[in-house]
């Protein structure tokens, strides 16, 4: 199993090719994701920004799970709730 934590500060959408430096990121990423694509076992990709995504990439994903902040699925609870007699 592999787990990339904060995916997209490495798999983001491809960088716009300004000089040399973006040609080589956006050649390794190219290779990181082939290799994936070879990779038999369970990898596990996180993140908080999805949206930064490449649509290609997302539809090569056999899953893809949306977990809610609490805030989000429960609106804002206070940490200690106090119960008075």
């Amino acid at each position: 199993m592999l787990l990339f934590d904060e995916y997209d500060a490495l798999f983001g959408k491809y960088a716009e090719i300004k000089d040399t430096h973006d040609r080589h990121v956006n050649t390794e990423v190219s290779y990181l994701l082939q290799r994936m694509e070879r990779f038999n076992d369970l990898f596990i990709l996180t993140t908080n920004l999805k949206n930064t995504f490449d649509k290609a990439f997302l539809q090569r994903s056999r899953y893809v799970i949306d977990f809610l902040l609490p805030e989000a699925a429960f609106g804002r609870l206070p940490v200690i709730q106090n119960e008075s007699r």
